[in-house]
């Protein structure tokens, strides 16, 4: 389990589900992330069981739920992790509507660049939608570089990347 001062970050589990149907059901959530189009909550309770299957082959790497310390609220979705597309681990997240706007998105985004420090690799990189301003400035605030536009299944986005060495 990884902390920042105000949260904690643990792997899913199944009972995790009505989480994420909250979280990726919301078409304002994923307008940069599908283009809008809303998960089903069959699709969603799929991808849960993918999460939890794949975790272990993925440690010290992977996608985590944040949940406040305080009151256990539960805060969104957040990943470190490698993917086919690029060399180095891709961070990734999504938070629930009624946290926006709060810095907890960069905080817990921060304490992930630190576990890339510890884990001694190189560099990180994030992509994201150019009209995605919050998502651009917790990129900025933790050090992350715009590099280039890069072309995904869901159109262009911008390419960012953390060199830590």
């Amino acid at each position: 389990m990884l902390e920042t001062d105000r949260f904690y970050l643990r792997r899913f589990v199944a009972s995790d589900l009505p989480h994420l149907i909250e979280l990726e059901s919301d078409s304002e959530i994923l307008q940069y992330i599908t283009n809008g189009i809303a998960h089903s909550e069959e699709m969603i309770k799929i991808r849960l069981d993918k999460l939890i299957a794949e975790a272990p082959a993925q440690e010290p790497l992977g996608v985590w739920g944040a949940w406040q310390k305080n009151d256990d609220e539960f805060v969104g979705w957040f990943m470190l992790r490698y993917y086919e597309r690029f060399p180095e681990p891709e961070l990734g997240f999504m938070i629930v509507k009624r946290h926006w706007g709060k810095g907890y998105t960069f905080e817990i985004a921060k304490r992930l660049v630190d576990l890339a420090r510890e884990l001694k690799i190189q560099s990180v990189v994030a992509i994201t939608h150019a009209e995605n301003i919050a998502s651009i400035r917790v990129l900025e605030k933790n050090q992350f570089k715009f590099e280039k536009v890069v072309e995904l299944p869901n159109g262009p986005a911008n390419l960012y990347r953390l060199n830590l060495s």
